[in-house]
């Protein structure tokens, strides 16, 4: 009897560490859909969320799907949300923005009815844009058909 018990204490003292450790979660790279890491921080976290600008709920919020890169290029019923290379002519900065010092500014501001984006990530995504809007290959979109001509 002592010896069963013995071995079962063994057992357990070596069994243990290695259930503990065979227990630990692999760290999971968060998948941004396509958007930079910084972008789609922002973007995916704070804008295609459930109610706004998802593929649920985007024609609610004037067609407008933010929840991949290659959704946010096909605009909303209104206008192009980003111009590459082009912030200044961006409608999803004007419509983030809540600085003066940033360029223009639509209302109502987004995101709707929550905490406004910070100046930081107002920049970020300014930034990004003047980059050319790369996704997270670094692809520029349209930037792959020489032949393309603007309307």
């Amino acid at each position: 009897m002592r010896n069963i018990i013995r071995n079962t204490y063994y057992y357990i003292f070596w069994a243990v560490p290695f259930l503990l450790i065979s227990c630990i979660r692999d760290k999971v790279t968060p998948d941004y859909e396509g958007y930079p890491e910084q972008i789609g921080k922002i973007v995916v976290g704070q804008c295609s969320v459930s109610g706004c600008h998802n593929p649920v709920s985007s024609y609610a919020c004037a067609g407008l799907d933010l929840s991949s890169w290659e959704a946010l290029f096909k605009g909303s019923r209104a206008n192009s949300s980003v111009i590459p290379y082009r912030a200044d002519l961006s409608f999803l900065l004007f419509s983030i923005n809540t600085f003066n010092d940033l360029g223009p500014k639509l209302y109502p501001t987004m995101p709707l009815n929550k905490k406004a984006l910070s100046k930081d990530e107002v920049i970020t995504i300014r930034e990004w844009i003047n980059k050319g809007a790369p996704n997270d290959k670094g692809e520029i979109k349209f930037a792959d058909n020489i032949n393309r001509k603007k309307l």
